[in-house]
């Protein structure tokens, strides 16, 4: 499995989640900690992923400004809001910080499905993606063989 694909598929679980979050922040929020805690984590593994693995590849390619720059940059806006909803004890205050990294999240991912992963086609070789794609199954734990099937 190429990286791109293993990446596109954790925004695809991602989406689903938003859609939780989305559900809390409209009704009583109860859940809205335990659900925000849960983001942080998947978040926090998704971007160092993409941050040893696929960006150290693509860099040569690029280069340290640009595309790759922005990305690290906007992980690290999202780790400060994240810090940011974690911290605080006022709900309103967590509802409205969690919809504006809600929104500022899918931005986020629009960039990486829309530039950055077609970049990643474009200028790595097919047998590298697989590479990558074996980084990440194993830093996942996850068992795949050449055919993208666990063994």
């Amino acid at each position: 499995m190429k990286i791109t694909d293993a990446l596109l598929g954790e925004h695809g679980l991602f989406y689903a989640l938003f859609e939780q979050i989305e559900q809390s922040i409209a009704g009583t929020g109860e859940d809205l900690p335990a659900l925000t805690r849960a983001l942080a984590g998947l978040l926090g593994s998704h971007a160092t992923l993409e941050e040893e693995h696929l960006f150290p590849s693509l860099q040569p390619q690029v280069g340290e400004m640009g595309p790759l720059a922005v990305m690290e940059m906007e992980h690290r806006q999202i780790e400060e809001l994240l810090g940011s909803i974690l911290s605080t004890t006022d709900l309103n205050t967590m509802k409205g910080e969690t919809r504006a990294l809600l929104d500022i999240t899918t931005e986020h991912f629009a960039k990486e499905e829309g530039v950055l992963f077609h970049m990643a086609e474009q200028f790595l070789d097919e047998s590298l993606l697989h590479q990558l794609g074996d980084a990440w199954s194993k830093a996942r734990g996850v068992n795949l063989d050449a055919m993208g099937c666990a063994a």
